[in-house]
């Protein structure tokens, strides 16, 4: 309905400050928020509406579909059911998100910043996907990194590397029988096992090495925009 409407992916952040996909989405359901809820995750998880009346209220925050007050979505902070692929495999262990527009539009400049540096995205039309069918769009989020839990939990990408058994970034979940539901860009949802849209090995992602087997090109498809691996 968002697409339809806007023509393009909504993106997945506001130049690293909030999320903004779940806000965008919300203005084509009629302020409803309960879709983004996932009856599988503990309470913490729902996405309440939290209003500060005293929070200044850039007219940015308007743009990506926020109201006066209403508290944003940190990635650090808030927990989420759902993650958005917003890089594809262009994640780099450097911190370089961002990098290429192989995902579904990564970190979105403010509506009043003409400035788009390696480190910012524009909203990535539709037209762009060229495997509908076959690319992820949305997943159930996963565990991000070994201190925070819950962090970063709006967006998910093919993890870069482990660390004392937990990603370094943030892979799709293990929400539903160690599996993750899957959102593609054409609508329809499948279950996959975690290990089935992931690569553990932190050189075959972004420029440190293209996939080598056939398994590795064929997961890194499903995260890109062009379809290659």
């Amino acid at each position: 309905m968002y697409i339809a409407q806007s023509g393009h992916y909504p993106g997945a952040y506001a130049q690293f400050y909030y999320a903004v996909w779940p806000t965008r989405v919300r203005t084509a359901l009629g302020g409803n928020r309960d879709v983004f809820n996932c009856p599988s995750r503990p309470l913490e998880y729902e996405w309440t509406t939290v209003f500060y009346p005293e929070t200044d209220f850039h007219f940015a925050d308007a743009d990506f579909g926020y109201t006066a007050g209403e508290r944003t979505l940190w990635g650090s902070a808030i927990p989420f059911s759902y993650g958005y692929n917003g890089w594809g495999t262009n994640v780099q262990p450097s911190g370089a998100f961002g990098v290429g527009k192989r995902g579904l539009g990564g970190s979105m400049p403010f509506a009043y910043d003409p400035r788009v540096t390696p480190y910012t995205m524009r909203e990535v039309k539709a037209t762009r996907v060229r495997v509908p069918s076959e690319m992820i769009a949305i997943t159930d989020s996963g565990v991000f990194s070994v201190n925070h839990a819950s962090s970063l939990d709006c967006f998910v990408v093919i993890p870069v590397r482990r660390e004392q058994g937990y990603w370094s970034y943030g892979p799709p979940g293990r929400v539903h029988s160690g599996g993750t539901n899957v959102l593609f860009c054409d609508g329809h949802v499948q279950w996959y096992p975690q290990a089935d849209l992931v690569i553990t090995d932190a050189g075959a992602i972004a420029a440190l090495r293209p996939p080598r087997t056939d398994r590795e090109k064929s997961i890194a498809r499903m995260w890109n925009s062009d379809h290659e691996p």
